[in-house]
């Protein structure tokens, strides 16, 4: 089944976005929307240039040209700050939490902004965002526990965790089930798929491709820094240059 286009407006707009670093060229070009609500997988090779979009989206680094737009203004250049206050918010492939603090006090962190002027009452609204958080993404049992301790599967719900803290409109994950077994990431999935079903707009970048095309409508391919395909998961796994640069037999095999 194909991916319908949408008529509305895009919410997350990618216009003609190239990343160099010096003479390599991490993106070229690379334009495409997002429509809210859109749960959205982003793959390709290692090298593709997929963490660098999510970095420039992000505000981490600056296009070297090109325009991204954000529920219709324009973020281009912005410092990460200023991109999550506006709704946009990410995860990193290496979770990193404060070492010497438990999870309720992580994820209160990310729901503290940078007007501490009154901080006992911010403080406390944020610890109590904190457990609404908590449950949404299942680590409620583990609140009092230091986040260091904890497997990695549950470090992958609390990266997810802070994120949310700041109440995003568009989550970008970035390798999500990196590093879990099979039962794990079926516990990842679900709280991602609570989230998209709560309206959540989300972009995924994953290798785990069968665990990937649950949750997913559209899937975005990278290669060499350039958008090869865009359809459904099965127009994906069809496509002839898709298999050639990414999935090959196999790979096309997880997404039948």
């Amino acid at each position: 089944m194909s991916v319908e286009p949408s008529t509305a407006a895009p919410f997350l707009e990618i216009e003609g976005v190239t990343k160099k670093f010096g003479g390599l060229t991490a993106l070229d070009a690379v334009s495409f929307g997002v429509q809210k609500g859109e749960v959205t997988g982003l793959i390709g090779p290692n090298g593709a240039g997929k963490t660098t979009l999510f970095n420039v989206l992000s505000g981490f680094v600056p296009p070297t040209s090109g325009r991204v737009a954000f529920r219709g203004e324009t973020v281009t250049g912005l410092r990460p700050h200023a991109i999550a206050r506006r709704g946009l918010a990410r995860t990193f492939q290496i979770v990193r939490p404060f070492p010497g603090l438990a999870v309720h006090e992580n994820l209160a962190v990310g729901g503290l902004s940078n007007r501490v002027f009154d901080a006992g009452r911010e403080l406390a609204g944020a610890r109590a965002a904190a457990e609404q958080v908590a449950t949404r993404v299942g680590l409620l049992p583990w609140m009092d526990r230091r986040a260091t301790t904890l497997p990695h599967g549950l470090l992958k719900r609390l990266e997810i965790g802070r994120a949310i803290m700041t109440h995003p409109s568009l989550l970008l994950l970035d390798e999500p089930f990196a590093g879990l077994g099979g039962h794990e990431i079926d516990e990842v999935s679900g709280c991602i798929a609570e989230l998209a079903a709560g309206g959540l707009t989300l972009i995924i970048i994953e290798h785990k491709l069968r665990a990937l095309m649950r949750l997913v409508r559209r899937v975005i391919v990278l290669n060499f820094g350039r958008l090869i395909a865009e359809g459904s998961p099965q127009e994906i796994g069809a496509n002839t240059l898709v298999r050639e640069a990414y999935l090959g037999e196999k790979g096309a095999a997880r997404l039948a």
